[in-house]
C-alpha cells in the first residue's frame, strides 16, 4: 500500500496498546522503531509521530485485553469479560479504518508510491516465530475465556504460556534465563502501580461520598433534564477528556464513571454502553491538545514540533470524539447488548463505517483548492449526520455523502492522471 510503514505502526500499535494499555508506554515501545521507519518512506516526521500517537492511543479500548480498562468494566458492570471486549470490537475496528484512511489520504497527498516489490523485506522463520511468541498468549486468553473461566484464571494461564513458549522458541531466554526474573520483577513493580492507583481512587470516592460532591454532580447532570441526554453526554465527555489530560486513563475513567455516570443512567443510558463512552474520553486525553502526553512523547522521537504534532494527531483521531455517541443512541454496535435483531446491527454498522468514512475524507482528502474545501466539509457534514439513529436525519446525510464521496473520487482520479503525466 501507499501507507506502508504507516500502516504497520497503526497495526503494531493496536496490538501493544492493547495489552499495555498505556498510550505513553506505547510510543516509546513500537515508536522508537515505527516513526523512523515512517520518515524513511517519506512522511513528515510531525505526520510520522502524530500516526504513532494516535495508533496508540487506540490501543486501550482495542479488544480482546484493553489493557486493565476491560476487566475494571467487566467488574463494575456485572459484565462477562467477554462480552466487554466483544462489545468493544466494531468501534475499535472503526477508529483504526479511519487511522489506515487517514494515513492512505496522506500518502497520496505527499505523492508517495507503495515501495517496489523488489525493495520489500520478506519475513524469515524467526520473524514467524517471534510473532507467534506475541499471539499465542492472546489467543490462550481468548481460548479460555470462550470456555467459561474466569479473567484471573485465564491471566494465569497465559503467563505459563508465555514462559513455556518463550522458552521453547527464543534462544535468547535460554542463553540468559535471569530474563525472565527481570520480567516478573517488572511485572509485580506495575502491580504495585495499579494497586496504588486503584487506592487513591478508593480515598477519591470515600471522599465523594462523604462530602455529597458525587449526589451533587448527579443533581446538576439530572437537572439538564431527560430530554438532555446529549448535553449531559457532552458534560461528562468534557470532563473526562479534561482529567485524563493529567493522569492516566483508568484512574479518569473510573472517577468520572463513579461520580457522573449515575446521573447519565437516570437519563437512560445504559449501563455498558455508558462506560465505554467515558473510557473513550479517557483514553483519548492522551492526544488532546494542549497537554497531549502520548503527542509530546512522540515528538522528540520524530523531531517534529510537539504543539503541531499534537494538533496533527487530535485530527487524526476526530472520529474517536465524535464515534462514542453513537454507543448510546444506537447500542446495536455492540452485538451483545440488549437483544438487537441482526437487520439493526447491520443498519447500524454499514452507516458506521460510511460516516467513518465521509468524516476522514471531510479532514483528510487531497486538496485545499476553493474546489474542494467546499466538498470537504460536505463530506464531514453528512458523515456526523449518518450517525443520527433518526432516519430523518441519517437518510438526507446518506444522500449528501454519497454525492461527496463520489466528487472527491473523481477530482482525486484527475489528480492522479495529471501526477503520472
Amino acid at each position: 500500500t501507499r501507507g506502508g510503514a504507516a500502516h504497520g505502526a497503526v497495526g503494531a500499535s493496536a496490538m501493544f496498546g492493547s495489552i499495555s494499555g498505556s498510550t505513553v508506554a506505547n510510543v516509546v515501545g513500537t515508536g522508537t522503531f515505527t516513526i523512523p521507519l515512517i520518515k524513511r518512506q517519506g512522511f513528515s516526521g510531525r505526520f510520522a509521530g502524530a500516526t504513532e500517537a494516535a495508533a496508540s492511543t487506540g490501543g486501550t479500548f482495542t479488544p480482546p485485553v484493553m489493557g486493565s480498562a476491560a476487566f475494571l468494566m467487566a467488574d463494575l458492570t456485572g459484565t462477562p469479560y467477554l462480552t466487554v471486549a466483544i462489545a468493544a470490537a466494531v468501534p475499535a475496528a472503526l477508529f483504526y479504518i479511519s487511522l489506515f484512511l487517514a494515513v492512505e489520504l496522506e500518502a497520496r497527498r505527499t505523492g508517495i508510491r507503495p515501495v517496489a516489490e523488489s525493495d520489500r523485506v520478506r519475513l524469515t522463520g524467526r520473524d514467524w516465530l517471534n510473532g507467534l511468541m506475541f499471539l499465542l498468549p492472546i489467543l490462550t486468553i481468548l481460548g479460555v475465556l470462550i470456555a467459561g473461566r474466569s479473567a484471573a484464571f485465564a491471566g494465569v494461564v497465559s503467563i505459563l504460556v508465555t514462559v513455556t513458549t518463550a522458552f521453547a522458541l527464543n534462544p535468547d531466554l535460554r542463553a540468559r534465563p535471569l530474563t525472565l526474573l527481570e520480567g516478573l520483577v517488572e511485572g509485580g513493580i506495575n502491580s504495585v502501580r495499579i494497586l496504588a492507583i486503584i487506592a487513591c481512587i478508593g480515598v477519591f470516592v470515600g471522599v465523594v461520598n462523604s462530602t455529597g460532591l458525587g449526589v451533587k454532580l448527579a443533581q446538576i447532570i439530572g437537572g439538564l433534564g431527560r430530554e438532555q441526554l446529549f448535553l449531559s453526554l457532552a458534560v461528562a465527555a468534557l470532563a473526562t477528556t479534561v482529567l485524563s489530560m493529567g493522569m492516566p486513563t483508568t484512574p479518569a475513567y473510573l472517577i468520572v464513571v463513579l461520580t457522573m455516570g449515575p446521573a447519565l443512567l437516570k437519563l437512560d443510558a445504559q449501563v455498558l454502553p455508558m462506560h465505554m463512552f467515558i473510557l473513550y474520553y479517557a483514553a483519548l486525553g492522551a492526544v488532546t491538545p494542549p497537554v497531549a502526553g502520548g503527542s509530546y512523547t512522540a515528538a522528540p522521537i520524530a523531531g517534529a514540533d510537539p504543539v503541531l504534532l499534537s494538533f496533527t494527531a487530535f485530527r487524526l483521531t476526530i472520529v474517536g470524539y465524535i464515534f462514542p455517541f453513537v454507543f448510546i443512541f444506537s447500542p446495536e454496535i455492540f452485538l451483545v447488548v440488549g437483544d438487537p435483531a441482526w437487520s439493526e446491527i447491520a443498519s447500524v454498522t454499514l452507516r458506521s463505517v460510511f460516516a467513518v468514512i465521509l468524516i476522514t475524507l471531510g479532514l483528510g482528502a487531497v486538496g485545499r483548492s476553493a474546489a474542494v474545501l467546499p466538498l470537504k466539509a460536505l463530506a464531514f457534514l453528512s458523515g456526523c449526520m449518518v450517525l443520527f439513529a433518526d432516519p430523518m436525519i441519517f437518510g438526507p446525510g446518506l444522500v449528501l455523502g454519497g454525492i461527496a464521496l463520489l466528487m472527491l473520487r473523481s477530482r482525486a482520479a484527475a489528480t492522479d492522471e495529471t501526477t503520472a503525466e
